[in-house]
């Protein structure tokens, strides 16, 4: 035997110490999984949620500024003078075309449109009768419906311009 004697770890404190490092990383790995994931489920969701709020200021901006509001085959066409903004509505999202095209991804559900509170009929011969004032819809978010409505109020001079033999 030799009289110095060596300062060394015994088999069983090297093996705590690994049990121990295992423990830790796994734990480290564990949180960061679930803030990874608890993060990425609120970018989603915020993401949704500014994009109903977007789409939703952009209509009652687009509906105020207008001076007449038509429905197309496949959505709604605001004009204000040589301006024209087309709204497509379909049952997975509504895109925006003025200028540049905006698309908003969500679920339409219980489109209505109508004018003086009767649904606008597409098979009238006159072009007038495809006016609107009103547009509905409900979105799906999280399992709840959110109700959506716009209401155009037109002026007196635009109803004259329309119909301009009805006033004496």
């Amino acid at each position: 035997m030799s009289k110095y004697k060596v300062q060394a770890f015994t088999l069983m404190e090297l093996t705590i110490a690994m049990l121990l490092t295992v423990l830790v990383i796994g734990l480290t790995y564990m949180a960061y999984t679930i803030t990874a994931h608890s993060y990425s489920h609120f970018h989603r969701r915020s993401d949704t949620v500014a994009s109903l709020v977007k789409v939703n200021e952009l209509l009652i901006k687009d509906f105020s500024r207008a001076d007449t509001v038509f429905k197309t085959d496949s959505g709604v066409v605001l004009k204000k003078d040589s301006l024209v903004i087309h709204y497509t509505i379909d049952s997975n999202m509504i895109v925006r075309s003025f200028g540049r095209i905006d698309t908003f991804t969500m679920p339409i559900q219980d489109l209505t449109i109508s004018f003086e509170g009767q649904p606008v009929n597409f098979t009238a011969p006159v072009q007038e009768a495809d006016r609107m004032d009103d547009l509905s819809f409900s979105v799906l978010f999280e399992k709840q419906k959110i109700p959506y409505h716009y209401h155009k109020d037109y002026s007196s001079a635009s109803l004259i311009k329309r119909k301009a033999h009805a006033f004496n």
